[in-house]
């Protein structure tokens, strides 16, 4: 499980289970390793499986998509 959801303070609350960890240590390894310039992460409403819908803190807002960039020195 990997839930992301965002406050009106402007606080980033990222929700994961070991397998969700698990995920995004690939995702952020991948975006390393093999020099891939981007991927997106979204819930299944928008169209992926790598999100998690089910709200996590009813009084946040889900995040439906996220984008992971890798950005060069």
């Amino acid at each position: 499980m990997i839930n992301i959801e965002y406050d009106s303070r402007g606080e980033l609350n990222i929700f994961v289970d070991k397998e969700g960890a698990e995920k995004l240590k690939k995702y952020l390894t991948y975006l390393i390793e093999e020099k891939d310039t981007h991927f997106h992460l979204m819930t299944p409403s928008w169209g992926g499986s790598d999100l998690d819908e089910e709200k996590i803190v009813e009084d946040l807002e889900l995040i439906n998509q996220v984008r992971l960039q890798l950005v060069e020195d």
